[in-house]
């Protein structure tokens, strides 16, 4: 298990197979995916873990919380375009309203920082508007749309 960075509570880390049972929780959850896309079976989830968290270059990290082991979701931390990382989470839904969103935000512009990763971004849909509120909150600015979604940018290293 690689860990990406940690926060107070929540661990980010590499998947492992045996996540898929877990991440079916989220990933299997109409209203968690409302936004997303249909939501997965087992099967799908097991594919979507293998090509984007099971990689040697993951788009997708497991999330846990630190005290109790469990899986809460997924961060979606990736190469965006040639300067810029996306950034993203989907949280289970006994796990919302809890401040992770937040944490894991936090946390991922710290560790971006660290990296020297010149910018994040968020895509969302038009309709999400916790993911639209938390990315505001974190200084992000919409820059745009594609394919139905908003993006949003946020300058991370300062001496750009």
């Amino acid at each position: 298990m690689s860990v990406l960075f940690e926060t107070e509570k929540l661990r980010v880390r590499t998947f492992r197979p045996e996540d898929a049972k877990d991440a079916l929780a989220w990933l299997g959850d109409g209203e968690v995916m409302r936004y997303v896309e249909e939501p997965f079976d087992l099967e799908k989830t097991e594919a979507f873990l293998a090509a984007h968290g099971l990689t040697g270059k993951p788009h997708v990290y497991a999330v846990e919380e630190k005290d109790s082991g469990r899986l809460t979701g997924h961060l979606i931390f990736h190469p965006y375009d040639e300067v810029s990382y996306e950034l993203g989470w989907i949280l289970a839904k006994d796990f919302w309203n809890n401040g992770y969103a937040s944490m894991l935000t936090e946390a991922a512009i710290a560790f971006a920082k660290k990296q020297g990763i010149p910018y994040l971004v968020i895509e969302c849909g038009r309709r999400q508007n916790a993911s639209i509120a938390l990315a505001r909150k974190y200084g992000f600015t919409a820059d745009g749309s594609e394919d139905g979604l908003l993006r949003f940018r946020r300058t991370v290293k300062e001496d750009i």
